[in-house]
């Protein structure tokens, strides 16, 4: 700011007045009175002015810390009136000063003499305005100061607030990522990028479209023929939505794309819970029926069971005014039980409970189709309008003679439309068959044997398969070898999986680089068939029905595909890199996965691909005697986030001391199994103390079982949590297997580290079914834990109406207590359960049972302030004036709980009774 109000100046001129007093060799004490005051005041203004020029004026500091807000010192420096006052003073000083000069000339000096200069009216008013402006501009400072105090406080509390706010985002998306992993953002991108601008509009304009849109609680399906365009059309469908109701927080749209290679081993709960995911998006903040869901699956650890997310889902939807669901290609997911079957019948639950608006596509499938005969139907199929701007768009990709001939251009483009009777895929085949042409008569020549029909589709891939076998014999095989993957994958791979998987030369202990191939490359050998997802960079078949075409056709085009398939993935995990076992930690790990893009695949399939084809035995036994090598792809295959219920893994939780013979039963590998069998123990242990008989029973490979057993494998064999084969079975729901592991000798009531029995794990993993066949199989029903809970205290703990009901009619004893002396009907009056309360009081559950806390269940539910409970117990013949050993009632629970309407309805109750 420089010398803004020119201080500088007093400053000098005040100094050099005082110290003139010094040179003229005076006595201070001598000074007349007033004199001496004014000398005062001058050395006060000299100091305070000094002060301000240092501390404020030309303090960069200061300045800086009024960057971009308002100062009321800093405007000061904008106006004139103090730098006047202060040019004033700064004369009026300096002629006092010539003045004592005078006087002192040829005189003998004297207080007397000088004692007229220092009384100027006119000097001292200046000194005293300059005085008075410092204060002024000490007064500003103090409002600077609040108001920079302030300011400060506000941006400290900003901050906090958005710690807060980030720290709220960050456990948010923990439990989003936990719910699902699948990313739909990207399912519906690639869904929509073939579509050409202006397609599609003729199905948002039908009546039933519009119906369906503005009706709440309405079934929208379409069906279609395989190519008609469903997936683009569902992904309009999407569009329109979204931009429709955009900016509305009370619609809530989700939505599914059905993928027959994606979705293979996914079932409803999974396919449910990214929806839920997707609608807890949609609001400004978690629901706290999401959260609640993730605390109970002890915060992320344990995924949820299909009754928890269905009643979560429940939840979420009734929070939303309307909500549209969307599920494309039903006819793409197994329509099994725990999966297709388990998923509509959850959205047809939802349309009855809570009218949502459900759209589904598939092929004209009778046990699909059937389940919407009382909805509204719109058929799918592309219009005439639809493939000509399609095909009019890719024009510019054809053979250089052909577009630069209007006329021949129009000839392709209505001739592919007169073939494809509604059918966008078929268009796709045909105009790349024509791409291929390299003159005008294999032109028209091909445009007159365009296939037509129920049979199009094989032969458009018949025609495909053979313009690739007319390429150069590297070409072909490149080509046979990049449909063979993808065919044969167990799950999507991405261009650069498929590139290291088919640089892999077999035995070759490692990778060489210069073997990899362009994606470019890979795509154009494959004649159209393939095509490269940009988001996700997954290369794929170009359509379902064109991996439906190559199974049906797989040794036709690929014979010895599976063998080499496995023996790439068993040369890869082989390799001398992966010889130095599991990595130490996360960053070495990720590292591995980015350097080695076919390890996790190799690590999660190779056995499948094994179990596919037997005569690989050899490469499979080289590899799993390899044991560093075989420990690092467990770590591998074993960080699955969704397969294992984790919200994040860590690469040192999966570093396990295995044998081959875990990875051989963990595949159901039954004859490398035997070959392993001839020189190890059966019963050899992981560093979870889980033996070969465990790893085949998580897989649920029942060969695998017996061939184990009858090897002499322990089947009451416990791990480091002493947990059992029967208990594992129990938790992962393998109902088949537990009824042959009881006909092995199971131990039924074997606990685990925490007291667990296998009925105790029935309990906590809610399975009525699996605890009515261990009471029949004669476990103790009243066997208590660690804790002194019994299975009905575990069942009253997850609301279990079922377990409840069936373990009291199996006569399970309601008043044990646990070691704290709490009953069934303790639990089930803290949480609140009031119909399992009436059914354990209906029962013979006692009202006054005492808690090693001195606590009824009145009390206890007086204490949670749970008022339904508390009502209920009173009808029940609870005793409202029960006091405890210190005297306190039911009243004085809630009124020290703070529960005041428990405590007016105490009252009123203990006022009756008396």
């Amino acid at each position: 700011m420089g010398d803004a109000f020119g201080t500088i100046g007093v400053i000098g001129v005040a100094g050099q007045i005082i110290q003139a007093t010094v040179q003229f060799g005076l006595d201070f004490k001598d000074a007349p009175t007033d004199v001496k005051n004014f000398i005062i005041e001058l050395q006060a203004l000299k100091t305070t002015l000094s002060e301000t020029h240092s501390n404020l004026i030309t303090n960069d500091e200061f300045i800086q810390a009024f960057k971009g807000q308002d100062s009321a010192l800093l405007k000061q420096t904008l106006g004139i009136d103090t730098s006047q006052i202060i040019l004033s003073c700064k004369h009026e000083l300096e002629e006092l000063l010539q003045k004592l000069t005078k006087r002192t000339q040829g005189h003998r000096v004297g207080w007397e003499r000088l004692k007229g200069a220092f009384l100027s009216e006119r000097t001292r008013d200046a000194v005293q305005d300059v005085y008075r402006q410092c204060q002024t501009l000490n007064s500003l400072v103090a409002i600077d100061t609040a108001a920079l105090m302030a300011c400060t406080l506000n941006e400290v509390r900003a901050g906090r607030q958005e710690h807060r706010d980030g720290e709220t985002s960050r456990q948010q998306a923990a439990v989003l990522d936990w719910l699902s992993s699948m990313n739909h953002y990207t399912q519906h991108s690639e869904a929509i990028s073939p579509r050409q601008p202006g397609t599609g509009q003729w199905f948002l304009e039908t009546a039933e479209y519009q119906k369906w849109v503005q009706t709440t609680g309405q079934t929208l399906f379409s069906p279609g023929i395989p190519g008609s365009g469903k997936t683009v059309l569902t992904s309009i469908v999407v569009e329109d939505l979204s931009q429709r109701f955009k900016g509305d927080d009370n619609i809530g749209i989700a939505y599914l794309y059905c993928n027959f290679k994606s979705y293979r081993n996914l079932k409803a709960i999974d396919l449910l819970a990214s929806i839920l995911k997707q609608l807890a998006q949609g609001k400004a903040s978690l629901p706290n029926s999401v959260q609640s869901l993730f605390n109970n699956c002890d915060k992320g650890r344990t995924r949820p069971l299909n009754e928890q997310v269905s009643i979560t889902m429940h939840s979420v939807v009734m929070e939303y005014t309307r909500v549209f669901i969307i599920v494309d290609a039903l006819d793409e997911l197994t329509m099994s039980y725990d999966c297709g079957e388990k998923l509509l019948s959850e959205l047809f639950a939802l349309c009855k409970d809570c009218e949502i608006n459900l759209f589904a596509t598939s092929r004209f499938i009778p046990g699909i189709t059937s389940k919407f005969q009382d909805c509204l139907w719109l058929n799918i199929k592309a219009t005439d309008h639809d493939v000509q701007t399609y095909l009019e768009a890719q024009a510019s990709s054809l053979p250089i003679f052909v577009s630069r001939d209007s006329e021949l251009s129009k000839q392709v483009v209505n001739s592919i439309m007169k073939a494809t009777d509604g059918m966008f895929l078929l268009a796709k085949l045909h105009l790349d068959t024509i791409k291929d042409k390299l003159n005008l008569k294999a032109v028209r020549a091909a445009l007159k044997n365009l296939a037509k029909g129920s049979d199009a589709y094989k032969k458009a891939y018949d025609d495909a398969m053979e313009r690739i076998e007319h390429q150069s014999k590297d070409r072909d095989l490149l080509a046979k070898r990049v449909l063979s993957w993808i065919t044969c994958a167990k799950r999507p791979l991405t261009v650069m999986e498929l590139q290291h998987a088919l640089a892999v030369e077999i035995n070759e202990s490692e990778l060489d680089e210069e073997n990899i191939t362009e994606v470019e490359i890979l795509v154009t050998v494959c004649a159209g068939l393939v095509i490269v997802e940009q988001e996700s960079s997954i290369i794929r078949l170009v359509h379902y029905t064109t991996q439906e075409y190559f199974e049906n056709t797989f040794q036709r085009w690929f014979p010895g595909a599976t063998s080499e398939i496995t023996r790439v993935c068993l040369t890869y995990l082989s390799m001398r890199v992966f010889e130095g076992g599991p990595c130490p930690d996360d960053d070495m790990f990720e590292e591995r996965l980015r350097l080695y893009n076919l390890y996790d695949y190799a690590s999660k399939h190779w056995g499948s691909h094994a179990y596919d084809d037997p005569s690989v035995t050899d490469d499979g036994i080289r590899f799993l005697k390899g044991q560093a090598n075989v420990e690092a792809s467990c770590q591998a295959f074993l960080a699955d986030l969704q397969k294992w219920g984790c919200s994040f893994y860590r690469a040192s939780q999966w570093h396990l001391k295995i044998n081959g013979i875990h990875l051989a039963a963990h595949f159901g590998l039954e004859d490398l199994l035997r070959r392993i069998l001839e020189g190890c123990e059966v019963d050899l242990r992981d560093s979870h103390g889980q033996t070969p008989f465990v790893w085949a029973l998580r897989q649920n490979h029942g060969g695998t079982l017996k061939l184990l057993h009858d090897r002499g494998a322990d089947i009451n064999s416990k791990d480091i949590q002493n947990m059992t084969p029967l208990m594992h079975a129990i938790e992962w729901n393998l109902s088949e297997n537990i009824h042959q592991i009881l006909d092995w000798g199971a131990d039924i009531d074997a606990k685990d580290s925490e007291g667990w029995s296998s009925i105790i794990h029935a309990a906590n993993w809610s399975n009525k079914e699996l605890m009515r066949l261990l009471i029949e199989r004669g476990a103790d029903i009243d066997v208590k834990d660690c804790q002194g809970r019994s299975s009905i205290i575990h069942a009253v703990k997850w609301d279990n109406m079922g377990l409840i009901r069936l373990l009291i009619d199996r006569g399970a004893d309601i008043n044990a207590t646990d070691n704290r002396g709490l009953t069934a009907l303790h639990h089930a009056s803290f949480r609140e359960n009031i119909i399992a309360m009436k059914l354990l009081v209906e029962n013979g559950s006692y009202l006054e049972t005492k808690s090693r806390y001195d606590e009824t269940p009145l009390m206890l539910a007086s204490k949670g302030g749970n008022l339904q409970a508390v009502r209920l117990l009173m009808q029940q013949g609870s005793d409202v004036n029960f006091q405890n050993d210190n005297g306190r009632t039911p009243l004085h629970m809630a009124a020290l709980s703070g529960y005041s309407n428990v405590v007016k309805f105490l009252r009123e109750m203990a006022t009756k009774r008396w």
